[in-house]
């Protein structure tokens, strides 16, 4: 579970980078798709976070 906690983190770290950064276009379907991805990772993140506590 470590490891999908871990690669997780990492998604969801390089996705806001590539959103801050503009390089996401911020309307269409990529981005509906990037921003659904992220959130994923952040539920997954999370509830990996919570779990080993």
């Amino acid at each position: 579970m470590n490891g999908v906690v871990f690669a997780s983190a990492v998604v969801l770290c390089g996705g806001m980078v590539s959103v801050l950064t503009g390089s996401i276009p911020t309307h269409g379907f990529i981005a509906e798709l990037v921003w659904s991805g992220l959130a994923l990772a952040g539920l997954i993140t999370i509830a990996g976070i919570e779990a080993s506590s």
